[in-house]
């Protein structure tokens, strides 16, 4: 341990207290490569930068996406870096997101998990939206057998939501994993199944959508990754 900030001790090579094993403010007012990020996965006329609409401090992840006129699906996203903080299950994501306006469709997703082939499987788990703000999990391609709808409108338009998911890869008590999402109103599962989920080795913060869709801002702050349950209090 290292103590860094005022005395809060921290994992040494992190900039994160407590239990989690990835976190990020983007206060240094720019993406870090070095230890945390790959470089943005962000294909022109889109485009990622570090913004000044934040939930807390300075600064957030901006996600610009530009007008598509045709059903191409379209992706602006930033993949974690180390494979090792997946080594453990269960898996939590927290992360703080705030919407200019909804696109539509069924789907566009906002946090995906990337499993490893095995058994010959490609399946993936996430949290997405649909056209009116009501939250999605198990967004999923070949492999995957689970998606449910939320009955409530979970994402309002200019204003910051915080969103949780939960995957749980024990597949002696899940065979097939478990996926939940979390109704932040009360910290427990408002969504839940299984989704053929294999191992975890990354997990991709962003927008993947179908066009077309106008334009839209999307920021994101104060991600956490844990093997414990994150609040949208911590």
């Amino acid at each position: 341990m290292t103590c860094t900030g005022g005395g809060t001790c921290v994992n040494t090579g992190t900039d994160c207290p407590g239990n989690f094993l990835l976190c990020d403010g983007f206060e240094s007012g720019s993406i870090d490569t070095t230890t945390k990020w790959e470089s943005p996965d962000c294909p022109s006329p889109n485009a990622m930068s570090v913004g000044s609409v934040a939930h807390s401090g300075s600064h957030s992840l901006h996600v610009a996406m530009q007008q598509v006129s045709s059903t191409a699906y379209e992706t602006c996203t930033l993949k974690t870096q180390q494979s090792s903080i997946f080594s453990a299950t269960p898996m939590y994501f927290r992360a703080w997101v705030y919407f200019q306006s909804l696109i539509p469709g069924t789907d566009n997703t906002l946090i995906i998990t990337t499993p490893s082939s095995a058994n010959g499987q490609s399946a993936s788990g996430g949290m997405g939206i649909n056209a009116v703000g009501d939250f999605i999990a198990g967004q999923s391609n070949s492999g995957a057998d689970y998606e449910k709808t939320s009955t409530t409108q979970f994402i309002v338009t200019n204003t910051w939501t915080c969103i949780e998911l939960g995957i749980n890869t024990n597949y002696s008590t899940y065979p097939n994993g478990l996926l939940q999402a979390y109704d932040t109103t009360s910290g427990t599962p408002d969504l839940t199944g299984n989704a053929n989920l294999q191992s975890l080795v990354s997990a991709l913060f962003g927008l993947t959508y179908n066009g077309p869709a106008a334009p839209t801002d999307l920021y994101i702050d104060d991600i956490a990754i844990s093997n414990s349950y994150v609040g949208c209090s911590q």
